[in-house]
């Protein structure tokens, strides 16, 4: 009888558990938002672009006026002992130089923005501004199995943030979560 009732308890106390994950993860994948499915190889969006685009415009501030002429998806590898492939997307105006990337969570053959606050880091939730001509392009770069946007490949961008100034690439970053809500 004792072993039937641990036996109840047990199985009540995993469900309740499972129950408990199932709901967390639930909550997880509403702040997620889908951004674009990947179909032979392309990625077809599944997001209006046009909110994206102008909530980006209405957050930031910039000396010149803004006006992605190109927005893409882009797979690249992280810079590390380990490369790791990931996904951004990436908006660009031409006129201004600028170029702004956001990580991509792949689950399946969907790319997603996560919007989760206070869980993690907030890496994933961080735009990444990169000014500047010719080697001046997103770069993510792994470091202690964590994770940091940087605008150019050379290091020193990280290590070393005096030494930034002698770049031609000026850096900034931003968190904005509201970017598609309607």
């Amino acid at each position: 009888m004792k072993k039937i009732l641990l036996f109840s308890c047990f199985i009540i106390l995993s469900y309740s558990c499972a129950q408990n994950k199932l709901v967390n993860n639930q909550n997880e994948l509403k702040s997620n938002k889908l951004i674009a499915i990947i179909k032979n190889d392309n990625y077809v969006f599944k997001t209006d672009l046009e909110i994206l685009k102008n909530r980006l415009i209405q957050n930031i501030s910039t000396e010149k006026k803004i006006n992605f002429d190109k927005i893409e998806i882009i797979k690249q590898f992280t810079i590390g002992d380990e490369p790791k492939e990931f996904y951004y997307i990436l908006l660009k105006d031409s006129n201004t130089n600028i170029k702004i990337a956001r990580w991509l969570n792949k689950i399946d053959n969907k790319l997603y923005f996560n919007n989760l606050i206070g869980k993690i880091n907030q890496f994933e939730q961080t735009y990444q501004f990169c000014v500047g001509k010719n080697d001046c392009n997103p770069e993510v770069f792994e470091i202690d199995k964590d994770f940091f946007w940087s605008c150019s490949k050379d290091p020193k961008c990280l290590l070393e943030p005096i030494k930034q100034s002698d770049l031609t690439c000026k850096t900034f970053k931003t968190i904005i979560i509201s970017e598609l809500e309607e």
